[in-house]
């Protein structure tokens, strides 16, 4: 049984209900209303069903017997009239017996045909109540019926259906909104998850082609001396890395999204001051100034992820940086949040494009392409502050670099 009939019935049966009641009431306040009588009287319905009985005596005159069947033919309004106006035409016997009065019981007449007429009544009114409710539970359920088509047209590969449900602000209307909100964040979701598989299938490929091509062109190379094998396994080695970088990046993205496994007190400062000692060659390698400001921030948190939040940024400090450049690490409370914020000098960057640098394997056109980077960095360290219900965002530097920021609220007790 679908929704709309069920609609429909259930609208029948309280209007029964009501009819019902109402109707209960009406003769109870009727019949406590209206007084017992008992009355001589006589109806055309009456005289027309004498009549007709009469005339079919045999002792009966051939006049009374015409008078009678004239009477007999006449509408109830009009016999008892017609019988008084005949009195002169009929036997004294055959009159009286045509007119003689009988008893009625008044009240008990009344509230008969009360009780009959408003049955009739309200068993009408209730078929026309369903028919009703059955128009009214499908124009009702219109809506729910579009969602089911949508929903039905959907597919992993085509989610541009929309049900765009047009009328006044009501439940039905918030829920087709907020179900197109859904496909909305559906089809960015797909969108985003093919850009990922596609990207990420190519970074892996990338590595792999450079080996297959170096170890073709080695081997097919009959003079191919020490030295070039060599060169072709330091070429190998460099993808490898690479490769390994890339799924290790993957592999902690994923580890992420499913939450945190460890949730204890940990410091920024103190995995800030790790992360700077732990990169300390290559920012020296590279001829950067660093700039500390550490300021004890506690959260609760997973401390390995943690670190993979400060590594990520102060490796992408270091590969997007100026030759003779600078580094500024500062972490803070502020708000019941604590903040880790790194600043580095390079290249300008535009305003439009800083939240493309949190997307997977996005990089800015012109950008310098390091090694060192697989480009889920900042992928990660969204990712990282989310999962312990923070944020982080980016600003453009003054004169070029980027200035980020994540936040973190703080440990319980350490406001």
């Amino acid at each position: 049984m679908t929704a709309r009939i069920r609609l429909a019935l259930l609208y029948g049966l309280l209007f029964l209900a009501m009819g019902a009641a109402l109707l209960a009431v009406s003769y109870k306040l009727v019949s406590h209303n209206l007084p017992a009588q008992r009355v001589e009287a006589v109806s055309g319905q009456d005289v027309l069903l004498r009549a007709a009985n009469l005339s079919k005596f045999s002792d009966l005159s051939d006049s009374d017997r015409a008078v009678l069947s004239d009477i007999a033919t006449m509408p109830p309004d009009f016999a008892l009239s017609a019988a008084e106006s005949r009195k002169g035409k009929l036997s004294p016997s055959t009159y009286e017996g045509l007119t003689l009065s009988l008893p009625i019981h008044v009240r008990r007449d009344a509230l008969h045909q009360l009780l009959k007429q408003s049955v009739i009544v309200l068993g009408l009114t209730v078929l026309v109540s369903v028919v009703l409710g059955w128009i009214v539970a499908g124009r009702v359920l219109r809506p729910l019926t579009r969602i089911t088509d949508t929903a039905r047209r959907l597919t992993s590969s085509n989610l541009e259906a929309r049900i765009n449900l047009k009328g006044p602000e009501d439940e039905l209307t918030r829920l087709a909104a907020a179900f197109d909100d859904m496909l909305d964040r559906l089809a960015d979701a797909f969108e985003g998850q093919r850009r990922f598989v596609g990207n990420a299938s190519h970074e892996l490929r990338t590595p792999l082609t450079i080996m297959a091509t170096e170890l073709d062109v080695t081997m097919a190379r009959p003079d191919a001396t020490i030295d070039d094998l060599r060169r072709m396994g330091t070429t190998v080695r460099v993808a490898l890395d690479r490769s390994d970088r890339l799924i290790t990046s993957l592999l902690a993205l994923a580890l992420v999204e499913e939450g945190l496994e460890i949730e204890r007190p940990t410091d920024l400062a103190m995995i800030a001051a790790e992360s700077v000692e732990r990169h300390k060659a290559r920012i020296d390698e590279a001829k950067l100034t660093l700039t500390t400001e550490l300021t004890e921030a506690i959260v609760v948190g997973d401390p390995g992820l943690l670190d993979r939040l400060t590594d990520n940024l102060v490796e992408n400090a270091i590969n997007h940086n100026t030759t003779n450049g600078w580094i500024r690490i500062r972490t803070a409370r502020a708000h019941e949040c604590a903040i880790f914020e790194i600043a580095n000098s390079g290249t300008v960057v535009a305003e439009d494009d800083i939240e493309t640098l949190f997307e997977p394997f996005r990089r800015l056109d012109g950008a310098h392409r390091s090694r060192h980077s697989v480009g889920l960095g900042l992928s990660i360290v969204r990712a990282i502050a989310r999962a312990h219900g923070g944020s982080a965002f980016a600003q453009p530097g003054q004169g070029g670099g980027l200035v980020i920021t994540t936040r973190i609220p703080i440990a319980p007790n350490e406001d």
